[in-house]
């Protein structure tokens, strides 16, 4: 996605004589992409952001899972983990 948004910046500025920018996104472009081929693979990145639009459909729903992790506390759970109850009331929405 950056090489693609680099690309665009680079478009527009070339077409809107703004040279600087061209320049500087036209190298980001460039090193973006060159990093990517040398340290991730084009296959890896690709297969990456299918799998991350994938999970991001579908999110497993885990309320069961939290009723049956609160039935099973002890107090032993709660000295070592803490009150997890307060810990999400305390968190600002």
């Amino acid at each position: 996605m950056i090489i693609i948004n680099s690309c665009m910046v680079f478009y527009a500025d070339t077409f809107s004589h703004n040279w600087g920018n061209a320049v500087f996104a036209g190298f980001n472009a460039v090193v973006t992409f060159w990093a990517l081929t040398a340290y991730i693979g084009i296959w890896h990145s690709v297969q990456d952001m299918v799998v991350g639009l994938i999970r991001w459909f579908f999110v497993p729903i885990k309320e069961q899972q939290q009723e049956a992790a609160r039935k099973k506390s002890s107090w032993r759970d709660a000295l070592y983990f803490g009150d997890r109850q307060m810990i999400y009331e305390s968190r600002p929405l």
